[in-house]
């Protein structure tokens, strides 16, 4: 995935962008804690407890997600249970990631050293699944982080006309209106998913129309 990293990289230094993604899980059924003498008693609805405030309750992750009920990350992956099940993953396989050390970067005339570049993908422990997902558009996330400067997440949401559902967002970026504001794109699952990303991404920068959602808005704002 480094071409994929160079050119997002690239687009940073060129339109202010960069990206990571991480979806948010409401909490439900907060219990608030209630003041308690020898004439009242607490009275707590077990169905509807949640003791690692992942959005799951007990009950749920041990009768049917077959989770720990009192750890929030049962498989360690870096994703909450709560999130993992909400976006339709196995919340106990723990996902793949690969962090590569002294990286430098090079392409389009442009080379970047980063210390650090970690991307993790929660279809599997190869990041290779990612590729085998996006050929069928299977749902699946990958996140690509390159330090404290710039952060990316890509999200195979679905099977759409012409190729896979993809929403991209940035958490990290030197823009901070670029922050958690999602692009939806259609990439064409025909070609791997570097080369068709960095087509698609390289379409959205330049035309209007490619892309949308507020990222798109804002890159053609001016």
């Amino acid at each position: 995935m480094k071409k994929l990293a160079i050119f997002m990289i690239a687009s940073l230094l060129l339109t202010g962008a960069g990206c990571t993604y991480k979806k948010s899980v409401s909490l439900n059924n907060v219990i608030d804690d209630l003041e308690t003498d020898d004439s009242q008693e607490q009275i707590i609805d077990d169905a509807q407890l949640d003791s690692d405030s992942d959005g799951l309750t007990d009950a749920y992750e041990t009768d049917i997600s077959h989770t720990d009920p009192f750890d929030s990350d049962t498989d360690d992956d870096g994703y909450s249970d709560g999130q993992e099940v909400e976006a339709g993953y196995d919340p106990t396989a723990k996902a793949g990631t690969v962090i590569e050390e002294d990286v430098t970067l090079e392409g389009d005339g442009l080379t970047v050293h980063v210390d650090e570049m970690t991307t993790t993908v929660n279809c599997g422990q190869d990041t290779t699944c990612f590729d085998e997902k996006f050929a069928t558009c299977e749902l699946a996330m990958m996140t690509v982080n390159m330090g404290n400067w710039a952060a990316m997440s890509y999200e195979i949401t679905g099977l759409a006309t012409n190729g896979c559902a993809v929403t991209t967002i940035y958490t990290i970026n030197p823009n901070p209106a670029w922050v958690n504001q999602p692009m939806y794109c259609i990439v064409d699952n025909s070609k791997d998913f570097e080369t068709a990303m960095q087509e698609t991404l390289n379409s959205a920068i330049n035309t209007e129309g490619i892309c949308t959602g507020p990222l798109n808005d804002i890159m053609h704002a001016n």
